[in-house]
């Protein structure tokens, strides 16, 4: 009698099924892989970029290259060779090495150089302040006749 009673039961339960739809998910398309741009990894600081400016436009160009490795490598300081730089800015040799002077005179960076080897350039984030030629001032306003 257990045996039926058993069997009752199950029965019952049986009829009290619930169907239960097989949800299929669809497979999304891969992502393709877009290259990624190049980008300038900060904060450079203002006050570098206006004095990098004012010694060249070389000079800045490969400025914004040196922060750019800079970036890249997680680092203010940075081991690099002037070919290397030369590549990136687009530039010769013998600009960058021009550039890396001029640079270091304005106490934007410091050089360690060795005959032969690759150099060791830290990017100085606060350089002596230099005046910058006009006011800052919010965008928008009128200076001296010039929209900012």
């Amino acid at each position: 009698m257990d045996r039926e009673k058993e069997d009752q039961i199950i029965d019952d339960l049986v009829s009290y099924k619930l169907e239960i739809p097989l949800v299929v998910r669809e497979k999304k398309p891969a992502k393709k892989h877009t290259p990624r741009t190049a980008f300038l990894h900060g904060p450079v600081p203002m006050s570098w970029i206006n004095t990098a400016a004012k010694l060249g436009k070389h000079v800045l160009h490969v400025g914004i290259c040196l922060w750019f490795i800079a970036g890249c490598e997680k680092s203010l300081q940075i081991k690099t060779t002037r070919r290397r730089i030369a590549g990136y800015c687009g530039v010769s040799v013998q600009v960058v090495g021009k550039a890396f002077v001029k640079l270091d005179r304005a106490g934007l960076i410091e050089r360690q150089h060795k005959s032969g080897a690759s150099s060791t350039i830290t990017l100085i984030r606060e350089p002596l302040q230099m005046e910058i030629p006009f006011e800052v001032q919010h965008p928008g306003t009128v200076t001296n006749g010039n929209l900012i």
